[in-house]
């Protein structure tokens, strides 16, 4: 688990970005805020993060 300012800091960072990307015209799929608020509350890691959204996009390398 991690810590309260951690996880205050990833929420933060997190809203910053969904709406960076709502003022560019996207809405952030429910399975994003999902694996975000999973991410933000320390559930998964960054890198499982990343792994899931590349997978649920077939993004390859």
């Amino acid at each position: 688990m991690i810590d309260k300012e951690t996880q205050r800091r990833r929420e933060e960072n997190l809203g910053l970005a969904i709406a960076s990307g709502r003022l560019e015209g996207n809405s952030p799929s429910k399975e994003f805020l999902y694996d975000a608020n999973q991410y933000a509350k320390g559930f998964i890691t960054s890198d499982e993060f990343v792994a899931r959204m590349r997978s649920r996009y077939s993004v390859t390398d």
